[in-house]
């Protein structure tokens, strides 16, 4: 059964610096939204994206079975980011 999604309506209050509420005034007109939609929007997307600490979940658990030092893993990124510079480089000349 397909997953719905049901928005409920939630009444806050928040407190703002003047040059906060400006600017996200100034941002919700800009998008064309009005200052409660855009509000929404910005706290829905917040809590709903994965955090920092999430995305990194599955590099962090590959790194742990990998049994390779920091050091070692260190070296192998910087490695890889060489190879994608001369790559880009070729590319470019």
């Amino acid at each position: 059964m397909a997953r719905t999604d049901h928005n409920t309506e939630m009444q806050l209050t928040i407190r703002l610096s003047r040059r906060a509420r400006e600017k996200l005034a100034k941002r919700a007109a800009q998008s064309g939204q009005d200052l409660n939609r855009y509000t929404s929007e910005l706290i829905e997307q917040a809590v709903t994206c994965p955090t920092l600490d999430e995305l990194l979940a599955p590099v962090r658990d590959d790194f742990a079975k990998s049994g390779m030092s920091e050091e070692q893993v260190m070296a192998l990124g910087r490695r890889e980011l060489e190879a994608l510079r001369r790559e880009r480089r070729a590319k470019s000349a």
